[in-house]
């Protein structure tokens, strides 16, 4: 975006007078916002396991049957499956959760989630990058005034501009991906079930029905858990790019974690300079591995800017 690169360069080289080049920190997740963001895919993890018990408890008697074993223990498959009328009783009763998860109303809700949370870690990168622009060009304690005839830098239209970036393609392309993350919970969840309910209903499930439920339902507390951690940070980072790449930054420096949580790979990059258009092989760039923590300084290049 060239007249956000124009006005800072003037305000930043004028200020960095015999450098080549400036650091900046790129944008955080904020851990509020991947908190806030957990505690709705967990309400509707939690939705759908009550849906679960309240099917559980409704087809108690079917569920009790007795498992069934073929006559033949040379078999390979030495269990048979229960009467058909059973199984399509207690199939229809996991669609019908399915359904309720899957009508306009969950879509709706879907959509909303998602939406709210890429719009919020765009807010929460704007303010950032705006924060890290205004230190770097010397205006972050200026009196909020219009742009002078120079050009120079004021806090209010450095705001306006970083927020007004181009950047509907990534927060729609994100925004489906996740839409379509919160509609595998109730997909996989159910899915877990019905097979458990098979196995169980088989003799193929020794520990019981009970305590294979409490592991699907914990389990999808779990994957909430990291869709929201993971998310937050893979559009964080793909909104850094794009936000970068919009002010003329054409290259980063690598910040790895130093803990025994990061990937050989990851740490290996640490500290190391790539460039946006080519991204590091095996890891891509920082936060767009599973559940990477990793962050950036943006190269605020002059000679590239001159």
């Amino acid at each position: 975006m060239q007249r956000v690169g124009d006005i800072v360069k003037r305000q930043i080289m004028a200020r960095k007078k015999g450098k080549k080049q400036v650091l900046i920190d790129n944008p955080e997740v904020r851990k509020a916002r991947e908190m806030q963001y957990r505690r709705e895919l967990q309400a509707i993890t939690k939705a759908v396991s009550v849906e679960i018990d309240k099917f559980l408890a409704s087809h108690a008697d079917l569920l009790q049957s007795s498992p069934i074993q073929a006559a033949d223990a040379q078999v390979q498959d030495a269990y048979q499956y229960p009467p058909a009328n059973i199984m399509a009783a207690l199939s229809a009763g996991l669609k019908s959760i399915f359904g309720l998860f899957t009508g306009a109303p969950a879509k709706q809700k879907a959509e909303k989630t998602a939406k709210t949370m890429v719009e919020g870690v765009d807010r929460d990168n704007a303010d950032q990058m705006t924060e890290e622009l205004k230190k770097a060009s010397g205006t972050a304690k200026k009196p909020a005034l219009p742009v002078d005839p120079l050009g120079h830098l004021t806090q209010i239209d450095l705001a306006r501009i970083i927020r007004n970036e181009d950047l509907e393609a990534v927060l729609s392309i994100k925004t489906a991906e996740n839409v379509a993350l919160i509609k595998t919970i109730p997909a996989n969840m159910l899915a877990q079930v019905e097979s458990a309910v098979l196995r169980n209903m088989t003799g193929q499930l020794p520990g019981g029905l009970n305590a294979e439920i409490a592991r699907i339902n914990g389990g999808a507390m779990k994957r909430a858990k990291l869709i929201a951690r993971d998310q937050t940070q893979k559009t964080n980072a793909a909104i850094t790019q794009v936000r970068n790449q919009n002010l003329g930054i054409t290259e980063y420096v690598w910040l790895a974690h130093h803990d025994d949580r990061t990937r050989p790979s990851h740490r290996a990059n640490d500290g190391k300079t790539f460039s946006w258009d080519k991204p590091p092989k095996e890891t891509g760039h920082p936060g767009r591995d599973i559940n990477c923590r990793c962050g950036s300084k943006a190269i605020l290049n002059f000679d590239q800017w001159g």
